[in-house]
């Protein structure tokens, strides 16, 4: 601790007896710089503390530098992420598989015959004409009747101004009374024949895409 002069302010030596300036004479009892015990500080704080520091500053408690040092909380905040996004990845595919699980089951339990019941009821309602665009969204659903599955069937016509012209109205009748109504069966038949082996499903899948030319003669 630095002293001054009572008299002129003059900074002092520690042992000095007269002060240079002004020449008083500095007593000799004058109260000693004040001290500070070490032990009763508090505890250095610690982040970003060195490991011995830190533990010598936890005093035993078992709290140590690893678990106050930022980098290392946030390297293991990184690796719970990842393993939590590995856990959902794989609770993903397990319930992926599990899907396709499901829908094996379904398609070997109820799907076949239920695709070929749906299929036969499909073509009865086509054969009344009027009941034709309920027949084209029957087989539009056939994959979800077989299989579980959202995909749908594309029977639908392009827009009328990329569409090929369509064959005359009375050539298309005849063909659907003499060819078309029965032609139209034998087709949706080896549609479903070439689905169930699963090996021909996308054949299978073009072949009711075409259901409405074959039956009609409908030109897409």
């Amino acid at each position: 601790m630095r002293l001054y002069c009572t008299e002129c302010a003059a900074p002092l030596k520690a042992n000095a007896t007269h002060c240079l300036e002004c020449g008083i004479t500095i007593p000799l009892d004058r109260p000693a710089p004040p001290t500070v015990n070490a032990a009763s500080l508090p505890p250095l704080p610690l982040y970003n503390a060195p490991q011995s520091l830190a533990t010598s500053a936890a005093g035993g408690a078992g709290a140590t530098a690893l678990d106050y040092e930022p980098s290392l909380l946030s390297q293991w905040m990184e690796h719970w992420r990842n393993h939590s996004s590995t856990a959902q990845r794989s609770a993903s595919q397990a319930l992926d598989l599990s899907g396709i699980l499901v829908r094996a089951v379904y398609f070997l339990l109820i799907g076949i015959w239920a695709s070929q019941l749906w299929i036969i009821f499909a073509w009865l309602i086509s054969l009344t004409v009027v009941g034709l665009p309920v027949g084209s969204a029957m087989v539009r659903v056939l994959p979800q009747v077989a299989f579980l599955s959202s995909y749908r069937i594309q029977t639908t016509r392009r827009p009328q101004s990329t569409q090929t012209p369509q064959t005359a109205f009375g050539l298309r009748a005849l063909y659907f009374v003499l060819i078309g109504w029965w032609v139209s069966l034998l087709w949706l038949e080896l549609a479903w024949v070439a689905g169930i082996t699963l090996v021909g499903l996308p054949l299978s899948l073009a072949m009711f895409s075409f259901t409405p030319t074959v039956g009609t003669l409908a030109r897409p």
